[in-house]
């Protein structure tokens, strides 16, 4: 990914400017996205047209791109061997299509393999490229890049054919016109083009298809649309220049505007010059197939036959220039389903009867056919409504007499997950077949490409392969007011902020996931996910004593459980998962006494009574110490829920209540031995309306604060009596202490940032500081993070909702000591768009996180630096 494109514009820099005595200035900003199951984005599998005896297989896939428009093409090679993925390669952003496309996959002699996409470059038809790779069979790095397009116009291929003079020949459409091409296979190197007009009464001519062969030849296959039937014209040319040689109109259908499915073969160039083809025709309502054999040198017909009243399925040449077809077939006044026919002259060589059907109406059977020099194999698909599979049996049959020789089910991966259009066969050697299946994404995971071997003779599956399609997607942060850990310091390796949310497909589906960000430039270090896949969030991330990370969160949306886990710092691999198993999520997590972490969980979906339990447990090695019921204790509004360990070392939990007797409900606080988790007391808050859960403070003498949006209290700390109760100037987001017990409130008051100090005897208001983010533009602003700075000043962060954020330091009577604006507000709005993290570096340099404000809604870290940092790691890192 460019990170270059999200960067904050020259154009903005004024957006920047701060004041000059200090010069801070944002020195790096970056998105951070991650990889989920792919789901709904997926639309095509084209797998490669290969030869039994290559090493490799090519499949193209197209996934779902970072925004919630666009997709991205991948090449997956996988060996046919085993099934394994030898390499998956993204074709770039430069291939990036806004619409399910096409693309084709064409292998070259010694294992490389030549890919093309079409990329859609506007919901508006007429515009749109094709970018074509040469991919190394090897590690799939690229030997060459071109990208076809041209001014104010589409430019699309559709087919390309190697040749033996190391040539590609083929073509598509460029604006009205059709469009032929030659290329050097070795250089990507044009070395011809042709742009060939409609016929008098058609329009939108492409070619479709293309074959080449020994010497000079090739032959194009054109579609153009009519004001009747659609037409088709075979090329015959020369593939050094592109110079036309003979052309011939044959009839169409409108299924062929588009290339044959690459598990077909429709057209074929034989060994000795001549060119066989089978045509599928629409006259109206009456169906009728086309075949033939020409010579491809002067386009005189060896042979022609019609078939009358007759509906192509599929059809495959194969290399003796044997013709098989699958369809609704009218053969000698026979109806047939599958029937063969001889090169030499058209006749039939056998055929085999239509599948039973019950009026068309599904469940039906569709086939996949592979032909060889001795056997059929016809993979018979049974098809539901929906047009997915729902159940699979593979039929062989003897080439040359027809004679049946064997049937047996097959598992393509679970039946029911594949749809027909994105099933391809081919054959191996020593009598096995491979399948490629596309999947359907399922709740937990999202599409994946399926492969099996299969043994005729045993009629056995040698193997068979599930890879999971992943695709980059916006990384999701918690809201501001969901939780206060979400970026933490790790200085192992290299030092670094690590993050921690949700990355989320274009289903909605959400996945729990962390990273690093390099503090000194903003690389992307590692990404982290769980290994099973399962949907879930990430709701803290926390800082452990030895310079590594503890993720929080869930695992598991439905039926979820607690996802707990200890991360190396220096490449994010899990270190311990806690232990034993815990059926409830966390909704918030913070560090404890003693190497230890407290955790507030969410209710049990299985026995909901004592619902919420606070937990603590060794950061060491991830066992339970205790775990102990909050009574009444629910999950409150949006699951917003605070814990905290006290300076006298107990532990303190804020939460929301609903009192199934009296149906009273709100916020209560409770505090719990730090040794055994035994709760001393548990306090409702008067006046709450459980708005959401903002603050938990502990304070120095025992006594903590706590606030929801609107109304803060302070609770005696000895036997939880509420000390004062104070409703708040404006709406409240967050609060900080300072060393000298201080405390200060940050969220809006009239629609405008806001920083209050408050004295913590009483609650009442010391001092009132307005902190600005765009003022011109009219957004809602919020202050949604305040820090304790190291030299004993105060840093706020704040943001309009639209990603325009700041941060700004401020004295302890609230003095406005800088502010350094860090990005223009985006375009769209929501709670996670304001600044959700704030953190100080050891050398002083200065990091907000959220979501950014360009068209990307993502994780976005930013570093603030100036005259207040060293600009020195320890480590050495500047």
């Amino acid at each position: 990914m460019d990170l270059n494109r999200f960067v904050v514009p020259i154009a903005a820099a004024a957006l920047l400017a701060v004041s000059s005595a200090l010069a801070q200035n944002v020195s790096w900003r970056t998105p951070v996205t991650v990889d989920v199951p792919s789901g709904s984005g997926i639309r095509l599998a084209d797998t490669a047209r290969d030869e039994p005896g290559s090493a490799i297989s090519v499949a193209m896939v197209l996934l779902e791109g970072e925004g919630g428009e666009d997709y991205l093409y991948r090449a997956v090679a996988t060996d046919p061997g085993t099934g394994e993925v030898l390499w998956s390669v993204d074709l770039g952003a430069d291939c990036a299509t806004w619409d399910a496309t096409y693309s084709l996959v064409v292998p070259l002699p010694g294992g490389d393999s030549i890919v093309a996409a079409q990329a859609v470059e506007s919901q508006i038809q007429g515009l749109g490229s094709t970018c074509i790779r040469r991919l190394s069979g090897t590690n799939g790095s690229v030997v060459w890049s071109r990208t076809l397009e041209s001014a104010n116009s589409l430019l699309y291929i559709n087919d390309l054919a190697p040749d033996t003079e190391g040539r590609l020949v083929g073509g598509g459409r460029k604006g009205a016109n059709a469009y032929a091409i030659g290329l050097d296979a070795q250089t990507g190197n044009t070395l011809w083009e042709r742009e060939i007009p409609p016929t008098a009464g058609y329009y939108a001519p492409r070619i479709v298809a293309s074959v080449a062969g020994p010497g000079d030849i090739a032959v194009l296959q054109l579609y153009e649309v009519g004001a009747g039937e659609p037409g088709q014209r075979l090329l015959g040319v020369s593939a050094g220049s592109g110079t036309e040689r003979w052309s011939q109109s044959r009839c169409a259908s409108g299924s062929m505007a588009y290339r044959p499915s690459s598990s077909e073969t429709r057209f074929r160039l034989l060994a000795d010059a001549s060119f066989e083809f089978v045509s599928d025709c629409l006259s109206g309502s009456v169906r009728r197939v086309e075949l033939g054999r020409i010579n491809a040198l002067t386009g005189a017909p060896v042979w022609q036959r019609v078939l009358q009243q007759s509906g192509l399925g599929r059809a495959v040449i194969d290399s003796g220039g044997n013709l098989l077809l699958d369809g609704t077939l009218l053969i000698d006044s026979n109806e047939v389903g599958i029937a063969r026919l001889d090169p030499a002259s058209g006749s039939l060589q056998w055929s085999l009867p239509r599948p039973s059907e019950t009026n068309g109406i599904p469940p039906y059977v569709t086939h996949v056919l592979v032909a060889t020099e001795t056997h059929v194999h016809v993979l018979e698909l049974s098809v539901d409504v929906s047009s997915f599979v729902r159940s699979a049996a593979l039929a062989t049959y003897s080439a040359t007499t027809g004679a049946f020789l064997g049937r047996f089910d097959v598992d393509l991966g679970g039946n029911g997950g594949v749809f027909k259009n994105f099933v391809g066969m081919r054959a191996r050697s020593s009598g096995e077949l491979v399948i490629t299946a596309l999947r359907a994404q399922s709740v937990n995971a999202g599409a994946s490409l399926f492969e099996t071997r299969l043994n005729v003779s045993t009629q056995a599956s040698l193997w068979s392969q599930t890879h999971s399609l992943m695709a980059p997607r916006a990384f999701i942060p918690p809201a501001a007011d969901h939780s206060i850990h979400q970026m933490a310091w790790s200085p192992v390796s290299e030092p670094g902020l690590v993050i921690g949310g949700s990355g989320v497909n274009q289903s909605g589906y959400s996945y729990p996931r962390a990273a690093k960000v390099s503090a000194l430039d903003g690389r992307l270090l590692w990404r982290w996910q769980p290994d099973h896949g399962v949907r879930g969030f990430v709701s803290a991330v926390l800082s452990a004593g030895d310079g590594h990370v503890v993720v929080a969160g869930s695992n598991g949306w439905d039926d979820p459980s607690l996802l707990l886990t200890k991360l190396d710092g220096a490449d994010g691999h899990p270190i311990w998962t806690s232990s034993p198993v815990e059926s409830r999520p966390a909704l918030a997590a913070a560090l404890g006494s003693g190497d230890t972490i407290l955790l507030l969980l969410r209710d049990d979906e299985v026995q909901p009574v004592n619902a919420i339990r606070v937990a603590r447990y060794s950061a060491a090695n991830g066992v339970r110490l205790w775990s102990t019921p909050v009574p009444d204790g629910t999950e409150g509004w949006d699951g917003e829920a605070r814990v905290a360990a006290g300076q006298d070392g107990s532990v303190y939990t804020l939460s929301a209540y609903g009192d199934a007797t009296t149906g009273a409900f709100g916020l209560q606080v409770a505090r719990f031995s730090n040794d055994d988790g035994t709760m001393l007391w548990l306090r409702r808050l008067p006046g709450s309306d459980n708005s959401g859960t903002v603050a938990l403070v502990p304070l120095a003498n025992g006594d903590v604060i706590a606030a929801d949006h609107g109304i803060a209290w302070r609770v005696g700390g000895g036997n939880g009596m509420v000390l004062w109760q104070r409703s708040l100037v404006g709406w409240t987001w967050t609060m900080s202490l300072d060393a000298q017990g201080r405390l200060y409130a940050g969220g809006q008051q009239n629609g405008q940032g806001t920083i209050w100090r408050l004295d913590p005897t009483n609650g009442t208001v010391a001092s009132t500081t307005a902190l600005p983010v765009s003022n011109a533009l009219g957004h809602s602003e919020l202050v949604s993070r305040l820090g304790l700075a190291s030299d004993g000043n105060i840093l706020a962060a704040a943001g309009d909702g639209y990603g325009g954020d700041v941060l700004a330091k401020l004295s302890p009577t609230g003095t406005l000591l800088w502010r350094v604006p860090m990005a223009a507000p985006g375009i769209s709005t929501g709670s996670s768009r304001y600044p959700v993290a704030l953190l100080e570096a050891p050398d002083r340099n200065l990091f907000v996180g959220g979501l950014g404000n360009d068209w990307l809604a993502t994780w976005t870290v930013s570093r603030v630096t100036g005259s207040f940092a060293d600009g020195i790691f320890a480590t050495g890192f500047d």
